[in-house]
């Protein structure tokens, strides 16, 4: 199961080095930790929860403003998954408004999506079609 500390999960992903396509790795607690990663997604497998984890550049003309913000929470709250937003090491919780505004994200700028759950995999996919598509913007 995953960790309900998300600091130890950051702690038990930047431990993990991503030389070839799959690596395992044992944790000093014992579980086991499988992880892949393509050209634009990395999943982790931690004892059997999921985490994905995905960067997207911000296209839209306005960036992260309070309706696109708003559009984010509501697409998060439909997943039971953990989600978090990243952005020049600031970490965020993604079905927070006001935590996602503080990240203060403009036109071109990186933002890292993190999701830890069953459903990850999912709620990932349909963040990153809503930021491709601009928000439904421009």
């Amino acid at each position: 199961m995953v960790n309900k500390n998300h600091n130890n999960m950051n702690n038990i992903s930047n431990e993990l080095t991503l030389r070839h396509n799959h690596v395992r790795q044992s944790t000093s607690a014992g579980s086991e930790i499988m992880a892949s990663k393509n050209r634009q997604r990395t999943s982790y497998y931690v004892d059997s929860a999921v985490i994905e984890i995905k960067t997207f550049e911000i296209k839209n003309k306005l960036g992260l403003h309070a309706r696109v913000a708003a559009k984010l929470v509501n697409v998060s709250t439909r997943y039971k998954s953990k989600i978090f937003f990243e952005r020049d090491g600031r970490v965020v919780n993604g079905k927070s408004l006001l935590s996602i505004l503080t990240l203060a994200c403009p036109l071109g700028s990186r933002i890292t999506i993190r999701a830890e759950g069953i459903d990850a995999r999912d709620a990932i996919e349909d963040l990153g079609k809503l930021i491709e598509d601009k928000f439904g913007e421009d």
